[in-house]
Order: structure tokens, then sequence, then C-alpha cells
């Protein structure tokens, strides 16, 4: 396995330059196998929350390692290849596989997300997934719904899907989940807010722009048996 003998300063995948060489850190979203001309070649895409670059390892077929979900450290030459950033045959460290943090069901859990930001949607996907999370995405409440046999132990709702009215996402996702837990987000932050979304049937509620530690507290919260209740809410 190729591996980094250094730790050069890492760079946002949003702010990588053409034909610079560069060093960039993200969790792998997806590895598949190609032609690339008239040779075979790995295609490892990787994702930061400020956007994605392709790794492509031309000549080879597989590579031990590189799966979906790991964070992957790698250096090389920007360029663009069919419209795509991309870097040719890097550098890579793969860091240890994340160990899961217990929901109580021997790992991590199931998360769907809803949105229809993909800016917002990446950054909850990659924070989560680095931390052994499995997690879907789905750009409305009615393709959440060829997802629903996944069996979540979470679903991220953002209350800012184009067309919704209010908290109306919530009650529909509330409906189709049964008893997970829904954790809503929304630009529109507030007590008022709060309330509206927790008498919908969301478990629980966060206003936009949060931090990320917030997040993960909350969705940890939200795998406990006491954050799936949902009885009166204590004033």
């Amino acid at each position: 396995m190729n591996e980094l003998n250094e730790q050069p300063q890492t760079t946002r995948i949003a702010l990588v330059r053409i034909q610079s060489r560069v060093t960039v850190t993200g969790v792998i979203r997806s590895v598949a196998t190609e032609a690339i001309g008239s040779s075979p070649a790995v295609r490892c895409v990787l994702a930061d929350g400020s956007g994605q670059i392709d790794l492509l390892f031309l000549g080879l077929e597989s590579l031990t390692g590189l799966v979906r979900g790991r964070r992957c450290t790698a250096t090389g030459r920007a360029c663009v290849h069919r419209g795509r950033l991309v870097i040719w045959n890097p550098r890579y460290e793969l860091e240890p596989p994340a160990t899961p943090q217990d929901d109580g069901h021997g790992g991590a859990g199931r998360v769907l997300i809803i949105g229809d930001d993909p800016r917002l949607c990446r950054v909850i996907e990659v924070n989560l997934a680095v931390r052994g999370y499995q997690v879907d995405t789905a750009a409305t409440a009615v393709a959440a719904s060829s997802l629903a046999g996944r069996c979540p132990s979470l679903v991220i709702v953002d209350l800012g899907l184009a067309g919704a009215d209010g908290v109306a996402p919530v009650i529909t996702i509330c409906g189709r989940a049964g008893r997970v837990p829904v954790l809503a987000v929304s630009a529109r932050g507030g007590e008022d807010m709060r309330r509206a979304v927790i008498a919908a049937g969301a478990s629980d509620f966060l206003a936009e722009p949060f931090p990320v530690g917030d997040l993960l507290l909350k969705v940890r919260h939200a795998g406990r048996p006491s954050g799936q209740g949902r009885g009166p809410q204590r004033r």
C-alpha cells in the first residue's frame, strides 16, 4: 500500500487549484473500477464537507482498504478529467477504521438524511460516516420512502426542503418512520420553532448554522432509548 512519509498541510477540496500539488483529507464516498482508454482504473471519490475530488489509480482493478466511509489523506497533482476534479495515482494514507459508537444494538446505526441542500447534507454525511455511521441521503420525503426498508435508527430532516411548508416534512417523516427518532434542522431558529417541530412529532431540533459537535451530541442522544420517546415534553 502507498503510504505518506510526511504530513504536509492539507487543503480543503473547495480550495484546490488545478495543476497544483495538494494534500487533501476526507471520507471515501464511493469506490468503483472502470476502464479509462484501454486500461482498468480504480476511481475513489473523496469528500471533506467543502467538496469532493476523485482519486484515480490507473492500471489497477482493486485496492485493499479503500472502502466507503473510511477516512483517507491523499497527495498528488490536481487536474481535471472529464469535467471532474481528480488526482492521478496519488500517494495516500488510510486512517484506522472508525470504531462505531455503540447505540445499544452493536453499532453506530444507520442514519437517513433528507434535504435538498447538497452542502448541508454533505457536511452531515461526512461527519457521521467517519464516525462509523451508515448514511443514506434523499433530496425529498418522497425519495426517502424508497430507503425506508433499510431501517434507519435516526432520520435527520431539513425543514428548508423546496416546496415544503413549515413543519409538514416532519409530520410526513414521522408518519413513515413510526417510532424512529427524527432530528429536524432549520435555518429558522427560536423557541417557537423548536416547540412546533416537537409538537409535530420530531424528537429534537437543531437551528442552523450549528457546530458539528452539537450535531454529533444530538445524534448520539437520539440513538439512546431515552431519546426515542414520543410522549409529552417536559416544560
